[in-house]
């Protein structure tokens, strides 16, 4: 088994990120130490995060697009490259996640 890896690069999810307000911030922050202790295994079932794959998107490679919840306001859109997360985008509006581009 192999520990989850987080790629934040994405310029989209960058200039999301910096946008977020304090709360929010810190509450991805403790999303993400809890990632990077996981497994990929237990990152796919843990209650916390609410995973879910966005059936109806995928990314230009296509590969599986998934969701999953960071607080109670805000989900977060990622994919898995080999060991990484690959972060995509941030979602306030947590339907928005899951709408066809």
């Amino acid at each position: 088994m192999s520990k989850v890896e987080l790629d934040l690069n994405n310029p989209t999810f960058l200039d999301e990120f910096f946008n977020l307000e304090k709360v929010e911030y810190f509450a991805l922050k403790g999303t993400f130490k809890l990632i990077r202790q996981l497994e990929w295994e237990q990152l796919y079932t843990i209650d916390g995060l609410n995973w879910e794959k966005i059936e109806s998107k995928t990314t230009t490679k296509g590969r599986n697009l998934y969701s999953f919840r960071f607080s109670n306001k805000y989900r977060a859109t990622a994919y898995r490259d080999d060991d990484y997360l690959v972060m995509v985008n941030l979602h306030v509006d947590h339907d928005s996640a899951y709408k066809k581009n």
